[in-house]
């Protein structure tokens, strides 16, 4: 009778701990000696309670259960769906398994002793009435719009100040090209213009030193500085046709080329005295760069006058800085400065003494231009061609004073 009152004690016991505590408890059907019990690692063990985690639960239990069970009951199957995250006791059989979630109360009381302030303030949120959230929500739904409109058009207003920028640069760039267009073209225009007026006035010149040749001979001198100032109307009464006036020189030393001092003076007054006029350069080219310098020079100065008498070059010294030049070399320049000469319209025409044109040029390559022969005698005994003759350098004549060379040439201009 004691021992049955001792373990009625002992179950009262037992069933008041279970019962204030939060665990999973079984029925009395589950002390049945025809019950397995099985935990979740599939190991049997005697009726019971046993703690375990939710991802256990979750996870593992219904697996394990279902594997070891044949008529594992529904409710096993929901399991799953009522555990929280709190812990549980667990009862298997099988035939069915119950679940009663633990409840803590010492940590439900803390939570609510413990909150936060930030928690306080939402949940003084919560307390805002609908209708204030609806209208701050739509504020914000309308602030954003506004955001969202202004950024629009400040894109909008961009992408038009681009465009109009774009627009201006285009219409400058289109204004510059235009100008620039205009400018090429006045340009160009100046430069036709200038390109017809040097055209008319090599067409003028070439009508002006345009020589048409005739049988007979003609008489000249030719001048320079030396001869000082000259009468040329008592110099056109004495019978003489025509003038070969030196236009420039260069320097036997320097070689730095130089216009006759008297040129500009003797070409105007022998021409409104009605003298036929010619020109010479007495050149000391030595490079054929020298030769064209020479020509171009000449027929730079001749260019405004009435030249009607060849354009000649007179290359006679042999010494200082011509010294060392060859025939073929010689040849060359003479024939550089006449193509330059007759390619402007004028006649070219080639001048030194009889031994230098034996001696010093390649005569056989001259033939095709007019050569002008000094050679002081009174009968020349020149076996080559030649087409003017200078016959003394100690000539007299009315309206100079002093000596002057005299000519005669095997040609008349009409």
């Amino acid at each position: 009778m004691k021992k049955y009152y001792c373990f009625k004690i002992v179950e009262i016991i037992l069933f008041f701990i279970f019962s204030i505590s939060p665990v999973l408890a079984y029925s009395k059907e589950d002390k049945t000696d025809d019950k397995v019990y099985v935990d979740i690692k599939g190991e049997v063990k005697n009726p019971g309670v046993y703690e375990v985690d939710k991802n256990m639960i979750v996870n593992q239990v219904i697996e394990k259960a279902g594997g070891l069970t044949k008529n594992a009951d529904t409710e096993y199957l929901n399991l799953s769906k009522r555990v929280k995250d709190e812990m549980v006791i667990i009862v298997y059989s099988k035939k069915e398994i119950t679940t009663v979630k633990k409840q803590e109360k010492v940590a439900i009381q803390n939570k609510t002793t413990n909150k936060t302030k930030e928690e306080v303030v939402e949940e003084k949120s919560d307390e805002i009435p609908d209708e204030i959230i609806e209208t701050s929500e739509i504020d914000e739904e309308i602030i954003l719009e506004d955001n969202v409109i202004t950024e629009e058009k400040e894109q909008i207003d961009k992408i038009e100040n681009e465009e109009s920028i774009s627009k201006e640069q285009e219409v400058i760039e289109e204004e510059n090209q235009n100008k620039q267009e205009e400018k090429d073209k006045i340009q160009k225009t100046e430069e036709t213009k200038k390109v017809e007026e040097n055209q008319k006035e090599e067409v003028k010149r070439e009508e002006k030193s345009k020589l048409t040749e005739v049988k007979g001979k003609s008489t000249g001198i030719d001048i320079s500085k030396y001869q000082g100032n000259i009468n040329f109307d008592k110099v056109k009464q004495s019978g003489i046709d025509f003038v070969m006036i030196r236009v420039g020189y260069r320097g036997y030393e320097t070689g730095v080329i130089k216009e006759d001092s008297y040129f500009k003076k003797n070409i105007k007054e022998a021409i409104k005295a009605g003298l036929k006029v010619g020109v010479y350069f007495f050149s000391t080219a030595t490079t054929k760069k020298e030769a064209l310098e020479e020509a171009k020079f000449t027929v730079d100065k001749i260019k405004d006058y009435d030249i009607t008498y060849p354009v000649a070059i007179d290359y006679e010294t042999f010494d200082a800085r011509c010294k060392k030049l060859t025939k073929e070399r010689r040849t060359n320049y003479v024939i550089a400065f006449l193509d330059y000469v007759n390619s402007k319209g004028y006649q070219g025409m080639f001048y030194s003494y009889k031994s230098a044109f034996e001696s010093k040029f390649q005569m056989e390559r001259l033939t095709k231009y007019k050569i002008w022969l000094a050679h002081f005698v009174n009968k020349t005994n020149y076996q080559g061609k030649y087409d003017m003759w200078q016959y003394t350098s100690s000539g007299t004549l009315a309206g100079i004073s002093g000596k002057v060379d005299k000519n005669i040439a095997n040609f008349r201009y009409v």
